[in-house]
């Protein structure tokens, strides 16, 4: 009975054998479905990184030799810092200040940390240092400080400066060959000023002069200008003219025209007594175009 007793209480100190249940063993856990599908894809993720290559897992490099100083920069750290844990607000000032003073302790670790080849003594050092002193102290002497002063607003206009004078030298390189001397030209200067002041009246002066009018042409074209202007105020008279008609013969002017004696000769071997009696009596029209063409062929011959 005993010992069934203590085979009992020793199944207590084990929280699995709890779980299981007495009467059957072989029951499955609370939630055991449930969470099975994430056990599994967890198990399977875990495979796959056991396969994979394991480079996400190298050594840094340089690990192994500034192990010694991290460790050794993390136990200081440990002992500065307090152990309350009170005094770890930000100091004012700290980001700002931040960089310079990293730079300032990269600086000094630097220099602690070159090799004492750099503290030698140059050579010669020692025979030159007595003047070298010396004409420090003449330099300090005659140093004033005045002379060495900032100008006002030196650092606002340095960069504007600097780059003007980068672009003048720029411009200055690439046009150097534009301002090259002729060939021969101080030779030839003395002989070329006298030329142009004392012996200027020989130097012939090669000038065209172009007049705004050629004679011949500007004639011609005034000439054609009034010819146009008469012309045409000849049509415009013609055309505006009033046409007179007339039923009238022109004989007597033609006839003023001719001398009196050459009519009298006409009518003294054309016409006699009788001739000029029976017209009258017959009442019969003179025809004035036959006596104007005989009087002109008579006038023609004549």
């Amino acid at each position: 009975m005993k010992s069934d007793m203590e085979n009992k209480e020793w199944a207590d100190e084990y929280m699995s054998l709890k779980q299981v249940n007495s009467k059957n063993p072989f029951t499955v856990p609370a939630g055991y479905f449930e969470v099975a599908g994430d056990r599994i894809l967890s198990l399977v993720k875990l495979q796959k990184f056991k396969k994979e290559d394991a480079d996400g897992f190298s050594v840094p490099q340089n690990y192994f030799d500034t192990l010694q100083q991290n460790i050794l920069s993390r136990v200081n750290i440990e002992h500065t810092a307090p152990s309350d844990g009170t005094n770890f607000n930000i100091p004012a000032n700290y980001f700002e200040e931040l960089t310079d003073k990293i730079q300032s302790r990269i600086n000094i670790e630097q220099a602690v940390n070159n090799s004492r080849a750099d503290f030698e003594v140059p050579e010669n050092y020692f025979d030159q240092l007595a003047g070298n002193i010396q004409s420090r102290i003449n330099i300090s002497e005659f140093a004033e400080d005045e002379g060495f002063t900032v100008p006002e607003n030196y650092f606002n206009d340095l960069h504007q400066q600097v780059t003007a004078r980068i672009a003048v030298d720029e411009l200055i390189q690439t046009n150097t060959e534009t301002f090259t001397v002729p060939a021969n030209y101080f030779e030839q200067l003395n002989k070329n000023i006298v030329n142009k002041t004392i012996k200027h009246d020989d130097v012939l002066r090669k000038t065209i002069v172009r007049k705004l009018f050629a004679s011949n042409t500007f004639k011609y074209a005034t000439a054609a200008c009034l010819a146009l202007v008469l012309g045409a105020g000849y049509y415009l008279n013609k055309n505006n003219a009033q046409v007179i008609t007339h039923d009238q013969s022109y004989l007597h002017q033609q006839l003023s025209e001719v001398p009196v004696d050459e009519i009298k000769n006409y009518l003294e071997l054309h016409i006699d007594a009788t001739d000029t009696h029976g017209m009258m009596d017959n009442n019969t029209q003179i025809n004035t175009d036959a006596l104007d063409q005989d009087l002109r062929d008579y006038v023609d011959i004549n």
